[in-house]
């Protein structure tokens, strides 16, 4: 079908990776982190894997996207859709509409645009808020820990993006949870 997993923040990462010239480390992780999040795996200057994939339904949870999502939900949507609607292109219309504009905005993602700066849940004791950010940190943890595993270690971790560069709370959060949800 000539599908390729490409990411969206690849000219971030394509600058990380300029910026360190001439001393790239082998062993690299940069996590891109924004309304839209995700995380590359960079193996002596060049992307090894990227958490982002083609559409909002995989990858890191963020302000514009999902994160993963079971394929099984999927299905059973479509199912339920089709009862409708027998048209077969519209009933994948609909199902695009469904998975990428309905769930985000009915789950973490709102909160999370909502309240972008992670210490604001904290500061107006919003439980969903909360749970949006936690939910976000256990996320970057688990891919960064999928992406050691994939590299064989690790020999430098980069932040970047706006909650990345500028929201040292979120990371201290997670650093100081040990990496444990």
């Amino acid at each position: 079908m000539g599908v390729r997993r490409y990411g969206y923040h690849g000219i971030s990462y394509e600058s990380i990776v300029y910026q360190l010239q001439p001393n790239v480390p082998e062993k690299l992780i940069v996590a891109h982190l924004g309304n839209g999040a995700s995380i590359s795996a960079i193996r002596n200057g060049k992307c090894l894997d990227t958490s982002m994939a083609l559409t909002p339904t995989s990858g890191i949870i963020s302000g514009s996207r999902t994160g993963d999502i079971d394929p099984g939900i999927v299905i059973f949507i479509l199912k339920k859709i089709a009862e409708s609607t027998p048209n077969t292109l519209e009933a994948a219309d609909k199902l695009e509409t469904v998975v990428s504009q309905e769930i985000r905005a009915a789950g973490h993602q709102r909160t999370l645009q909502r309240h972008a700066r992670p210490a604001r849940c904290d500061q107006h004791g919003n439980a969903k808020a909360k749970l949006a950010v936690d939910k976000f940190t256990w996320t970057i943890a688990r891919w960064i820990g999928s992406y050691v595993a994939e590299l064989n270690g690790l020999d430098m971790l980069v932040f970047t993006g706006g909650i990345g560069e500028k929201r040292y709370q979120t990371r201290a959060r997670k650093f100081a949870q040990g990496w444990r949800r």
